[in-house]
């Protein structure tokens, strides 16, 4: 208890140089100690004027980020094929994010107005972004070949069947309620 009555401003400025300099402290972390510092200083000794100004404090670094070139990206454009080359050249050509693009829907894309609904994207917004042209009739085909595929074995299990006599019942039910 005597040490913390002693504790005055300079000291925490001091101990607040201490942790960035010798102790190497992150700056989140450092952060953290002088919110603590003045939390005590303000609220515990009632001291409402704190001054640590003194004190060493590291920010973080601002990092520029890498972004290739128009001829840099062309070539690795064209090494990748199949699915991984399609979803590296939509990822390209409308700006998505990786998990925009893992995310990305059959009914997210516009052909007509050769546009995309990003859904939940960063912030948890939605928002619409340009699908490139380059891209849509590669995805046009690859998104027939997959419906051409599914369809017999839908029909098959008879789950399409299902779902349009359900949706038959519902529609009927809404029309005798109204």
């Amino acid at each position: 208890p005597g040490c913390i009555d002693s504790f005055a401003t300079g000291s925490g400025a001091f101990f607040l140089s201490y942790l960035a300099e010798e102790r190497e402290l992150a700056p989140s972390a450092q952060d953290q100690a002088f919110n603590a510092l003045l939390f005590f200083f303000r609220h515990v000794r009632g001291e409402e004027s704190v001054d640590f100004s003194g004190a060493v404090r590291f920010r973080k670094r601002q990092r520029t980020p890498t972004v290739l070139s128009v001829q840099e990206t062309e070539p690795l454009l064209t090494e990748l094929s199949g699915v991984f080359g399609l979803m590296a050249r939509q990822q390209y050509g409308a700006g998505l994010r990786s998990t925009e693009l893992i995310r990305l829907r059959v009914k997210d894309l516009d052909f007509d107005r050769r546009q995309l609904c990003v859904r939940a994207g960063k912030g948890d917004k939605d928002r619409v972004s340009v699908l490139p042209q380059f891209w849509a009739m590669p995805c046009k085909t690859r998104l027939s070949g997959c419906a051409r595929a599914l369809m017999p074995r839908t029909w098959r299990r008879g789950l399409l069947a299902r779902a349009c006599r359900r949706l038959w019942r519902v529609s009927i039910a809404v029309r005798a309620r109204n």
